[in-house]
């Protein structure tokens, strides 16, 4: 399996699924990192069939370039928790459009009118879809507000967030009741920003995540987020790429599958 980085929560994660699903069917399994910034990359791309039957390219380590080289090669590959909408794959992700349409009926369960999307602002441009489709349920749903989208930018020593960019809707005449945090990542800085404010969390505002944190259980207020199937993706794709490992790459059908994420329950959003 070819990554981004050894240091996403997802990767760890999934690993030790795809390690027994790949064990079960007695195929090796092993994980490589992409570094954007190495030329060597691309140049080894084309000698992966010496030593690999196939490859999984999770996340952002499907850039054009390999994905292009991958099929003029005719060599078995699936994509993970990553989609090009012009080119027919295999693929395997989780349904956030699912998992925003659970969240928000949640939201509204609970009673929350005034909403706020937090979202990385450079993260932002590859979870447009995510963040269209919460807006969506939002606006669909009869007697909510209109939700604001604040784009934050994260800090680089993983401190606080600037507070200019989230008192203002804090305050009347929004005074935003609970948080949608869209990156797990950015709970962190927002959890901390407003522990330093005393402001009481789910009391003052609520907080519920997109993704599943490291610790998330464990936080004073341990947070309400929406938990990727690993062991279902790992199954889906280690069956996916053994199919078009045995069919030279050449499978006549290629399959886009997506599964539906758990929303895991927890104080921050006010219902415990």
């Amino acid at each position: 399996m070819v990554v981004p980085s050894l240091h996403d929560p997802f990767v760890y994660g999934i690993t030790p699924y795809l390690q027994r699903a790949f064990g079960s069917i007695g195929v090796g399994f092993s994980i490589m990192t992409k570094d954007p910034d190495d030329d060597r990359y691309n140049r080894m791309v084309g000698a992966f069939k010496k030593f690999y039957s196939g490859l999984i390219l999770a996340g952002d380590a499907a850039d054009e370039n390999t994905i292009r080289s991958l099929r003029a090669m005719a060599y078995p590959f699936v994509l993970l928790e990553k989609s090009v909408r012009n080119l027919r794959l295999n693929t395997v992700g989780t349904d956030y459009a699912d998992g925003a349409r659970k969240v928000v009926d949640h939201v509204v369960r609970l009673g929350y009118k005034n909403i706020l999307i937090a979202t990385d602002r450079l993260a932002s441009q590859f979870d447009r879809q995510l963040i269209s489709n919460l807006k969506d349920n939002i606006t669909s749903k009869e007697g909510m507000n209109k939700p604001f989208i604040v784009e934050f930018d994260m800090p680089v020593d993983g401190g606080e967030i600037d507070q200019g960019q989230i008192d203002h809707y804090l305050r009347p005449p929004y005074s935003a009741e609970i948080i949608i945090v869209v990156q797990a990542d950015l709970v962190y800085s927002i959890m901390s920003y407003l522990r330093r404010k005393n402001l009481r969390v789910p009391q003052d505002v609520a907080i519920v995540s997109m993704e599943e944190g490291i610790g998330f259980d464990l936080m004073s207020s341990p947070v309400t987020c929406l938990r990727r199937p690993l062991s279902g993706m790992a199954l889906k794709v280690s069956n996916m790429i053994w199919s078009e490992v045995r069919n030279a790459g050449k499978s006549k059908y290629k399959r886009q599958v997506t599964i539906s994420p758990e929303l895991i329950v927890r104080k921050s959003c006010g219902t415990i």
